[in-house]
């Protein structure tokens, strides 16, 4: 198919007309009238005889006066066929042929170079004024149902009709057509690939409104050369019984046309700003994004602000280059996958895999399957892999591990998943611990099966048994609730697993609405409670025990259903593991936030373009990712802060302990039992201490019918410190540390009951301590002092006392 020609004027856009008018330029058919209105057919004819002896320099330039020629004849009438040419108006053919003339007399004279002179001014007068005249015809108008407008603005400047041209005003009416139409899709055109029917669909300035018929049949296009224009453009995929593509119209033509640059579509995003919506928008962004930005940008340019595209236009842009990314790798067949991975395998000898560029992309041994539940392959570098032997150091023979997929990153929808571990660190800029995500692998996979986790962990494991000869085995591993991943952990390592606390915290506000009678935020945050509850519990016994209470006393609140789906789905084995001790390793809490945020930093931050196509990834994304991991993500690995960065708010929050809110029990035994007076409303006694200690050990009796205030009094209101000769530190330190069984500890390995202890047992000066360390800044802005002398507002009772006192 022949491509498009850039002139403005709107018939003239359409890509067929040159194949149409054919050598010897011979008049339109009758087949191929039927799809225009009249008068562009009469101009075509006037333009193509007068375009014949010009054609051999200047191939197209007939369009030039066909369009001219459209702009003189504003009422010509022609039918549709060849028979009905005696219903022409006389009229109209006199003045066709005068306004020719002095189109002819005109183009000598500008050819002459005489554009100054009286006659031009007074010919392009008179013309100008023809153009704005309505249809002067005497003939009756024919019956139509069709309505179609011609644009006055026509873009040809090998010949000057841009003189011609009057000036531009937002809307100039348009004329009717007397083609009849019923209403119904009819052919307008057909082409022999899906890009040549996309090229003539932009050439006819439609925009993109639906899909029609899935991907292979195209889409809906509306006309924006209307205002509220009801006209629809489509392209079908070819069929049985139609081999190549259609483009079929439908609807009519409103009456009022749109100036051309207040034209919403692809073509009408000015050059100067077309460079970079194109960069923002393959940098990831998306449109809503890429206005905001422009606009933000040239708020005080009013010349580029003028410019700045619609929403609309910047989406149909986005969708031009979908359309160019199709023909790419599409990598959904073994034979893609295997070409890639072929390429990229891990050496088979240790010397040779680490003489490769740390940064490297590397196909993991065993990584890679395509079989009925998908396809994946399990990659990573060698920086990355070097994780696991720091991890090793800091944590010894209890390391922990995470592991998750995340969407987005692809345009076909495979999601990356992610494996690895997390470092204690202190933050210097906030002045508090945090745990920070540290990768191990990655995988690319179809889906998130057990078979792809299971792939990903048995890939690992032997690729960091040949590059350091570790046979790994993780002590803990924690994900969401995926039942997926717990299976995989089941089946290659056989650990303990937990899943994610933040996650069923924010159940009682979506998930569990659903089943709630009394939908209330009250009763929301009262469930919210309750998890908070069984969340601080010290073990599974008193979990279980508690979880039991719970459920009881949702049902005396007749909330049946929501207790009965609860103790289905997060109160039993195996998703009852998200207290805050279910790892049973210091320094580890069930939650998944760390390699959360990873993820959030990963496609926001380091996969440029996100649903880009999968050789894009595979060849620039992926890449990039490694190095940027392998600068950020990778060095020692920590288990606990150093004493010289502890936050001073733990060190003040132990020096408010007092000699009555600790207890030696037994005496000499070097275990202590803490609570704040001023807290729970009571010192710490031996009938406490024996409660608290039943619970922990599961031998206390624990009566079915205690409130749940009740049973965080006995059970949940003291916290245990001792000393752990047997507890792992850091490669290097000798082994033994305090150890309590609150959540702070199990968060960083520190907490102020451990330090009000050191104090009394070590001789920890807590407020020499405090002095010496910062103090975490005041989250917001900080409120100015009040100026002297100001005159402060009464407070309501004072106003109170005024009106009293007056009123006696």
């Amino acid at each position: 198919m022949n491509k498009a020609v850039p002139y403005r004027g709107r018939i003239f856009n359409l890509l067929f007309i040159p194949k149409f008018l054919g050598p010897p330029y011979e008049t339109v058919s009758t087949r191929h009238a039927t799809a225009f209105p009249k008068r562009e057919v009469a101009a075509i004819s006037i333009g193509a005889d007068r375009a014949s002896e010009r054609h051999a320099t200047r191939g197209t330039s007939y369009l030039g006066y066909a369009c001219a020629a459209l702009a003189l004849t504003p009422t010509v009438s022609l039918c549709s066929s060849d028979d009905s040419a005696s219903e022409k108006s006389s009229h109209g053919k006199d003045e066709a042929a005068a306004d020719w003339d002095q189109l002819r007399e005109l183009k000598s004279l500008k050819d002459d170079g005489i554009l100054d002179s009286p006659e031009y001014k007074k010919y392009r007068t008179r013309l100008l004024e023809n153009l704005t005249a309505k249809p002067a015809s005497n003939e009756p108008a024919r019956p139509s149902k069709r309505k179609s407008k011609v644009s006055m603005d026509s873009d040809n400047e090998s010949d000057g009709s841009d003189d011609l041209r009057p000036p531009p005003t937002r809307l100039s009416k348009a004329t009717k057509a007397v083609v009849s139409s019923n209403g119904l899709w009819e052919n307008l055109a057909t082409a022999e690939s899906r890009d040549d029917a996309v090229a003539f669909k932009d050439a006819l300035e439609y925009t993109f409104k639906y899909i029609y018929g899935g991907p292979r049949s195209g889409g809906v296009y509306k006309c924006t050369s209307h205002v509220d224009c009801p006209c629809f453009v489509r392209t079908c995929g070819p069929t049985s019984g139609q081999p190549e593509w259609l483009i079929q119209v439908k609807g009519e033509h409103a009456d009022v046309e749109i100036a051309l640059e207040d034209r919403v579509g692809k073509h009408s995003i000015a050059k100067e700003l077309l460079h970079e919506v194109d960069t923002l928008l393959g940098g990831g962004m998306a449109p809503k994004l890429v206005y905001n930005k422009l606009r933000l940008k040239y708020k005080k340019k009013k010349d580029k602000f003028k410019l700045i595209p619609s929403i609309q236009q910047i989406q149909n842009r986005k969708r031009k280059h979908t359309r160019e990314r199709l023909g790419s790798i599409k990598f959904e067949t073994p034979a893609d996958l295997t070409e890639f991975t072929n390429a990229h395998l891990l050496p088979s000898t240790k010397s040779d895999a680490l003489a490769l560029d740390t940064d490297q992309l590397v196909v993991l041994p065993g990584g890679v399957f395509a079989l009925d539940d998908g396809m994946g392959f399990v990659f990573s570098s060698i920086s990355l892999l070097g994780n696991v032997v720091t991890a090793k150091k800091a944590w010894g023979s209890k390391i922990p591990s995470e592991t998750d997929g995340t969407y987005k990153i692809v345009y076909n929808g495979w999601p990356c998943l992610v494996y690895g571990t997390h470092s204690v660190e202190y933050d210097t800029a906030r002045h508090s611990i945090r745990q920070s995500f540290r990768p191990w692998t990655f995988m690319m996979a179809k889906s998130e099966s057990t078979l792809a986790y299971a792939t990903m962990f048995r890939s690992f494991n032997a690729a960091v048994k040949l590059l350091f000869d570790i046979d790994f085995m993780p002590a803990n591993g924690n994900s969401d609730r995926a039942t997926e991943i717990r299976k995989a952990y089941e089946d290659v390592y056989g650990c303990n697993w937990t899943t994610c606390w933040p996650h069923i915290a924010r159940k009682p506000f979506v998930e569990f609405r659903s089943y709630m009678e009394d939908k209330s935020d009250d009763f929301q945050r009262l469930v919210h409670d309750y998890l908070l509850l069984l969340h601080m519990c010290r073990n599974q016994f008193l979990f279980d025990a508690l979880a039991q209470l719970v459920v009881r006393g949702l049902e005396h609140r007749d909330e049946k259903k929501l207790a009965k789906y609860i103790l289905k789905e997060y109160l039993s084995a195996p998703h009852n593991r998200w207290y805050y001790g279910a790892s049973g390793i210091p320094g580890v809490e069930p939650s998944s936030q760390p390699i959360e945020s990873y993820n959030k930093d990963t496609k926001q931050n380091k996969i440029l373009n996100l649903r880009c196509q999968m050789d894009e990834l595979l060849t620039k994304g992926l890449p990039e990712l490694l190095w940027l991991d392998g600068q950020d993500h990778t060095g020692a690995i920590h288990r606990r802060v150093p004493a010289d960065l502890m936050p001073s708010e733990l060190l003040e929050k132990a020096a408010c302990f007092s000699n009555a809110d600790i207890l030696e029990y037994p005496a000499s035994s070097g275990v202590y039992y803490l609570n704040r007076k001023a807290k729970m409303g009571c010192a710490v006694t031996s009938e406490r201490v024996i409660d608290y200690v039943g619970g922990l050990n599961g031998t206390a009796k624990i009566d079915k019918r205690l409130s749940t205030d009740r049973f965080c009094e006995k059970y949940l209101s003291l916290h245990k410190v001792w000393f752990d000769p047997e507890f792992e530190l850091e490669e290097g330190e000798q082994p033994g540390l305090w150890v309590c069984d609150c959540k702070g500890f199990f968060h960083s390995v520190v907490c102020s009951h451990v330090l009000k202890v050191k104090s009394l047992t070590d001789g920890l000066r807590l407020e020499a301590a405090t002095e010496m360390l910062p103090k975490r800044k005041r989250s917001g802005r900080h409120k100015p002092p009040t100026p002297a002398l100001t005159l402060q507002p009464e407070s309501p009772p004072a106003q109170k006392k005024a009106r009293s006192a007056r009123r006696r």
